[in-house]
């Protein structure tokens, strides 16, 4: 283990979904962040189109990614139970670009053209990677990587 690196905690994960909502402020004022337990997370995951989509087809057994969107509410959901779930056979080195990883491609899909032109997901996930590699390039493989272990 490195130096300062630790497993995180729930206020730990809370703390960072708070900073990096705190980053954006700026261009996210009018969005709406809820931190909420497990139960209610899988209640929303279920009425979004795109993650309804995936479980039906069998593409996911389980809602897996901490962080929901709903762009039509200007609501971000993060479940900082299920990002430790995600994490606990991680290396606590990538367990903070894991946890802003999956906060900021969540995010950033407010901000991307296709999210406001009519653009398809595939359109909108797209835009968010590209920006993801230029700047986030970290925590993109770190969440990627947890996330696509999992399925």
């Amino acid at each position: 283990m490195s130096i300062d690196a630790r497993p995180l905690g729930s206020r730990d994960v809370v703390a960072i979904f708070d900073r990096k909502m705190a980053d954006f402020q700026h261009k996210a004022h009018g969005l709406i962040l809820r931190h909420v337990d497990l139960t209610v997370f899988e209640g929303a995951a279920s009425d979004d189109p795109d993650v309804r989509l995936e479980l039906e087809t069998g593409i996911i057994d389980g809602v897996r990614d901490p962080v929901l969107v709903r762009l039509h509410d200007h609501e971000l959901f993060t479940c900082p139970p299920l990002a430790l779930q995600m994490l606990s056979d991680e290396p606590p080195e990538i367990h903070r670009a894991f946890v802003e990883g999956a906060f900021l491609r969540k995010l950033f899909r407010f901000f991307v053209p296709a999210a406001y032109e009519g653009g398809e997901s595939w359109e909108v996930s797209q835009q968010v990677r590209e920006i993801m590699q230029r700047h986030f390039a970290f925590q993109l493989v770190a969440c990627e990587a947890v996330l696509g272990k999992a399925s």
